[in-house]
């Protein structure tokens, strides 16, 4: 079996590192591995949390080291992958627990070619449901490396390859991810951190449209949807790949910051996007919700139904009980209780449904 290296940065994650190191024990039982700990400057019990870990655990190869903190993830990241004895590394967040690990993995990368990278599942537990993403994180340290200050990417280490060149392959992997479930204190404090460092970053390049993708994300995550909408938009003013997964989330969240903002007629303006989105489930969700807010009954239960049938899907119910609810709603305004009653079972656990049920039984 090939060995891998879990390399991890940390700081002040006390309420998340046992479960972290808890999840990778029981998911690499018996596959050949090592986890490194960086710490960036941890005030909380950090340090001795996973201090007592390594003593409880000996037969675990968990290393811990420090790095003094410079505003840069990239130079932490890259600092922990130079510490592994394994040229292949899988790196995760403190507040990431390892779901799920196909041990054929490392060999799956080994088969394909070095210049291959892994896409792993992501379940983001937001408090308000899940959402899931597709991201690169499983890579060989001899090619590959993080660059940028905040919202790292994995870049080859060699410009000469040519970057189209670089296979994504899908890896039998999942982790949990709790980062987005904090108090709402929590949340406004990381956005501030990470915004000040993606603002610096502008100040560099101020004509890279992923970095204003990410502030609308940030602004978006504590319901600041003023400035979501300001920096989704200035996102989407440059001339964005269509199909990259990035910009179709800021097309998303441009789409829905408009709602929360109250621009209803303005997003109808996405019905010009449309083709290049519609195989997305959320896309559709959205359609039908900028059809509701501006009273397109019709229009609205269509695009409803056109998400239940489709596939591709990130956010958590945007292709079920999300459209059969709105749906639902629809037809019990039209007064066919019947249909409505039989969307909303189609709901499940989807407790605004069950209410609706038991108001109409």
């Amino acid at each position: 079996m090939l060995p891998i290296s879990i390399c991890t940065i940390v700081k002040n994650e006390e309420k998340h590192l046992l479960n972290y190191l808890s999840a990778i024990k029981k998911c690499l039982k018996g596959y050949p591995h090592e986890v490194i700990i960086v710490d960036t400057g941890s005030t909380d019990s950090s340090v001795d949390i996973i201090r007592q870990y390594m003593n409880d655990n000996p037969a675990e190869k968990v290393s811990l080291e420090h790095f003094k903190w410079c505003d840069d993830f990239s130079a932490a990241k890259n600092f922990a992958i130079g510490l592994s004895q394994n040229d292949w590394v899988l790196v995760l967040d403190a507040d990431e627990y390892l779901k799920s690990f196909d041990t054929k993995c490392p060999e799956l990368m080994q088969r394909s070619h070095s210049h291959s990278v892994g896409m792993i599942d992501i379940i983001n537990h937001t408090g308000r449901g899940m959402t899931y993403d597709k991201v690169v994180r499983f890579f060989n340290k001899k090619f590959f490396h993080y660059t940028g200050m905040i919202h790292e990417q994995v870049t080859l280490i060699n410009t000469c390859i040519d970057t189209a060149a670089v296979e994504h392959i899908s890896m039998p992997v999942a982790i949990d991810h709790y980062g987005y479930a904090g108090t709402p204190e929590e949340k406004k404090a990381k956005v501030g951190r990470n915004n000040a460092l993606i603002f610096k970053m502008l100040d560099e390049d101020p004509n890279d449209p992923y970095l204003y993708f990410q502030l609308g994300q940030s602004y978006a995550s504590i319901g600041d949807g003023e400035n979501a909408y300001k920096y989704y938009g200035k996102g989407l003013e440059f001339d964005v790949d269509e199909r990259l997964q990035y910009v179709k989330q800021m097309v998303i969240g441009y789409g829905n910051a408009m709602l929360d903002t109250g621009r209803f007629a303005e997003a109808l303006s996405f019905e010009g996007i449309y083709d290049s989105f519609k195989s997305s489930a959320d896309f559709l969700f959205l359609m039908g919700m900028i059809y509701l807010r501006n009273g397109l009954i019709n229009e609205a239960y269509r695009e409803f139904e056109n998400a239940t049938k489709a596939s591709e899907c990130e956010v958590d119910g945007s292709n079920t009980y999300l459209p059969f609810y709105n749906m639902a709603l629809i037809k019990e305004a039209m007064q066919d209780i019947p249909e409505a009653v039989r969307l909303y079972k189609k709901c499940g656990d989807f407790a605004p449904a069950k209410e609706r049920l038991a108001e109409l039984n």
